[in-house]
Protein backbone atom coordinates (compact mmCIF):
# COMPACT_ATOMS: atom_id res chain seq x y z
CA UNK A 1 0.00 0.00 0.00
CA UNK A 2 1.18 3.35 -0.95
CA UNK A 3 -0.89 5.92 0.80
CA UNK A 4 0.29 9.10 1.28
CA UNK A 5 -3.31 11.11 1.54
CA UNK A 6 -3.90 10.74 5.27
CA UNK A 7 -5.74 12.47 7.56
CA UNK A 8 -5.09 12.12 11.70
CA UNK A 9 -7.53 14.15 14.06
CA UNK A 10 -7.09 14.46 17.58
CA UNK A 11 -10.04 15.43 19.42
CA UNK A 12 -10.80 18.51 21.66
CA UNK A 13 -11.99 18.43 25.14
CA UNK A 14 -15.61 18.34 24.38
CA UNK A 15 -16.52 21.06 27.47
CA UNK A 16 -14.22 23.29 25.47
CA UNK A 17 -16.65 26.20 25.09
CA UNK A 18 -14.66 29.16 22.62
CA UNK A 19 -15.83 31.55 19.89
CA UNK A 20 -13.77 29.87 16.58
CA UNK A 21 -14.03 33.07 14.95
CA UNK A 22 -11.24 33.86 16.90
CA UNK A 23 -8.98 31.13 14.92
CA UNK A 24 -9.18 33.35 11.76
CA UNK A 25 -7.25 35.79 13.43
CA UNK A 26 -5.13 33.08 14.95
CA UNK A 27 -4.22 31.41 12.12
CA UNK A 28 -3.72 34.93 10.08
CA UNK A 29 -0.86 35.64 12.57
CA UNK A 30 0.79 32.52 12.01
CA UNK A 31 0.87 33.39 8.46
CA UNK A 32 2.63 36.95 9.29
CA UNK A 33 5.29 34.67 12.10
CA UNK A 34 5.86 32.21 10.00
CA UNK A 35 5.00 29.32 11.74
CA UNK A 36 7.02 26.07 11.14
CA UNK A 37 3.62 24.15 9.93
CA UNK A 38 4.13 23.86 6.05
CA UNK A 39 3.96 26.45 3.29
CA UNK A 40 1.09 28.71 4.18
CA UNK A 41 -1.22 29.74 1.61
CA UNK A 42 -4.70 30.62 3.41
CA UNK A 43 -6.84 30.89 5.71
CA UNK A 44 -10.93 29.37 5.32
CA UNK A 45 -14.04 30.01 6.87
CA UNK A 46 -16.50 27.08 6.84
CA UNK A 47 -17.90 27.67 10.10
CA UNK A 48 -21.73 27.64 8.30
CA UNK A 49 -20.92 24.01 7.24
CA UNK A 50 -22.98 21.59 9.98
CA UNK A 51 -20.31 19.25 11.13
CA UNK A 52 -17.98 20.18 8.52
CA UNK A 53 -14.62 21.94 8.82
CA UNK A 54 -14.79 25.03 10.43
CA UNK A 55 -12.18 27.14 9.99
CA UNK A 56 -9.19 26.00 8.36
CA UNK A 57 -5.19 27.04 7.84
CA UNK A 58 -4.49 25.55 3.86
CA UNK A 59 -0.67 25.14 3.51
CA UNK A 60 1.05 23.63 -0.01
CA UNK A 61 1.70 20.31 2.35
CA UNK A 62 -1.69 19.81 3.94
CA UNK A 63 -4.72 21.48 5.27
CA UNK A 64 -5.81 21.67 9.06
CA UNK A 65 -9.06 22.43 9.81
CA UNK A 66 -10.55 22.23 13.70
CA UNK A 67 -13.09 20.38 12.57
CA UNK A 68 -16.74 19.00 13.78
CA UNK A 69 -17.34 16.07 11.13
CA UNK A 70 -18.92 12.79 13.26
CA UNK A 71 -20.27 15.36 16.18
CA UNK A 72 -16.90 15.58 17.86
CA UNK A 73 -14.97 18.83 18.18
CA UNK A 74 -11.11 18.47 17.08
CA UNK A 75 -7.77 19.32 15.23
CA UNK A 76 -7.66 17.60 11.76
CA UNK A 77 -4.24 17.28 9.70
CA UNK A 78 -4.66 16.27 6.30
CA UNK A 79 -2.08 16.01 4.17
CA UNK A 80 -2.16 16.27 0.12
CA UNK A 81 1.45 16.14 -0.97
CA UNK A 82 3.53 13.58 -1.17
CA UNK A 83 5.78 12.69 1.14
CA UNK A 84 8.84 10.23 1.60
CA UNK A 85 9.35 7.14 3.37
CA UNK A 86 6.59 4.28 4.27
CA UNK A 87 3.11 4.43 5.26
CA UNK A 88 3.90 3.89 8.62
CA UNK A 89 6.77 7.08 8.39
CA UNK A 90 3.58 9.37 6.25
CA UNK A 91 1.08 8.45 9.76
CA UNK A 92 4.40 9.60 11.42
CA UNK A 93 4.30 12.95 9.97
CA UNK A 94 0.55 13.59 9.88
CA UNK A 95 0.98 12.66 13.56
CA UNK A 96 3.48 15.28 14.54
CA UNK A 97 1.77 17.89 12.25
CA UNK A 98 -1.48 17.94 14.14
CA UNK A 99 -0.03 17.36 17.28
CA UNK A 100 2.28 20.16 16.65
CA UNK A 101 -0.73 22.71 15.58
CA UNK A 102 -2.38 21.74 19.22
CA UNK A 103 0.33 22.71 20.95
CA UNK A 104 0.66 26.17 19.22
CA UNK A 105 -3.38 26.09 19.68
CA UNK A 106 -3.22 25.43 23.40
CA UNK A 107 -0.73 28.44 23.80
CA UNK A 108 -2.87 31.06 22.38
CA UNK A 109 -4.07 33.49 25.18
CA UNK A 110 -6.95 34.41 22.17
CA UNK A 111 -8.27 31.12 22.65
CA UNK A 112 -8.41 31.03 26.07
CA UNK A 113 -7.53 27.81 28.40
CA UNK A 114 -11.06 26.00 27.55
CA UNK A 115 -9.34 24.35 24.48
CA UNK A 116 -7.23 21.30 25.44
CA UNK A 117 -6.72 18.61 23.29
CA UNK A 118 -6.99 14.88 24.35
CA UNK A 119 -4.44 13.39 23.09
CA UNK A 120 -4.82 10.02 23.94
CA UNK A 121 -6.91 8.99 21.00
CA UNK A 122 -6.42 9.94 17.42
CA UNK A 123 -8.71 9.23 14.49
CA UNK A 124 -6.57 7.96 11.29
CA UNK A 125 -8.70 8.24 8.20
CA UNK A 126 -7.16 7.07 4.60
CA UNK A 127 -8.86 9.67 2.45
CA UNK A 128 -7.63 7.99 -0.90
CA UNK A 129 -10.75 5.51 -1.62
CA UNK A 130 -8.57 4.38 -4.52
CA UNK A 131 -5.62 3.24 -2.93
CA UNK A 132 -7.09 2.79 0.46
CA UNK A 133 -11.13 1.40 0.19
CA UNK A 134 -12.88 0.84 2.89
CA UNK A 135 -12.01 -3.27 2.80
CA UNK A 136 -10.91 -6.06 4.62
CA UNK A 137 -8.08 -6.16 2.34
CA UNK A 138 -7.23 -2.27 2.69
CA UNK A 139 -7.61 -2.44 6.34
CA UNK A 140 -5.50 -5.65 6.48
CA UNK A 141 -2.62 -3.98 4.50
CA UNK A 142 -2.69 -0.81 6.83
CA UNK A 143 -3.18 -2.01 10.48
CA UNK A 144 0.61 -2.88 10.59
CA UNK A 145 1.07 0.71 10.10
CA UNK A 146 -1.48 1.60 12.73
CA UNK A 147 -0.32 -0.48 15.32
CA UNK A 148 2.72 1.19 14.74
CA UNK A 149 1.40 4.24 15.82
CA UNK A 150 -0.16 3.33 18.44
CA UNK A 151 2.94 1.94 19.98
CA UNK A 152 4.90 5.48 18.81
CA UNK A 153 2.02 7.46 20.41
CA UNK A 154 1.44 5.05 23.75
CA UNK A 155 3.90 2.71 23.97
CA UNK A 156 3.26 -0.99 23.20
CA UNK A 157 0.63 -2.45 24.36
CA UNK A 158 -0.88 0.71 25.68
CA UNK A 159 -3.32 1.10 23.38
CA UNK A 160 -6.33 -0.27 21.54
CA UNK A 161 -7.27 -0.10 17.69
CA UNK A 162 -10.47 0.14 16.65
CA UNK A 163 -11.68 0.17 12.83
CA UNK A 164 -14.23 3.18 12.46
CA UNK A 165 -16.80 1.66 10.00
CA UNK A 166 -16.95 -1.10 7.65
CA UNK A 167 -18.70 0.79 5.14
CA UNK A 168 -17.66 0.94 1.45
CA UNK A 169 -19.13 4.58 1.38
CA UNK A 170 -17.27 5.63 3.86
CA UNK A 171 -13.38 6.22 4.10
CA UNK A 172 -11.11 4.06 5.43
CA UNK A 173 -10.63 4.81 9.01
CA UNK A 174 -9.47 3.88 12.61
CA UNK A 175 -8.98 5.29 16.39
CA UNK A 176 -5.87 5.00 18.33
CA UNK A 177 -6.91 4.97 21.85
CA UNK A 178 -4.25 5.34 24.29
CA UNK A 179 -4.46 6.66 28.00
CA UNK A 180 -7.18 9.24 28.28
CA UNK A 181 -4.90 11.84 30.45
CA UNK A 182 -1.79 11.81 28.20
CA UNK A 183 -1.17 15.50 26.77
CA UNK A 184 0.15 16.84 23.94
CA UNK A 185 3.31 17.24 24.79
CA UNK A 186 3.73 14.25 26.24
CA UNK A 187 2.72 12.71 22.70
CA UNK A 188 4.72 15.01 20.70
CA UNK A 189 7.97 13.81 22.56
CA UNK A 190 7.08 10.11 22.08
CA UNK A 191 7.13 11.03 18.43
CA UNK A 192 10.38 12.96 18.55
CA UNK A 193 12.35 9.84 20.52
CA UNK A 194 10.74 7.69 17.93
CA UNK A 195 12.28 8.70 15.02
CA UNK A 196 10.33 8.64 11.83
Amino acid sequence: MNLQRVCVKVFADPSAHFDERVLIDVFHDWFRRGAALGTLIDVADYRHVPNGPGVMLITHEGNYALDRSGGRPGLTYQRKAALPGDVGARLRSAARHVLTACRLLEGEARVGADLVFAAGQVEVIANDRLLAPNTDEAYGALEPHLRALGETLYGPGHFELQRVANDPHERLAAMVTGDAQVDVASVLGRLADGAG
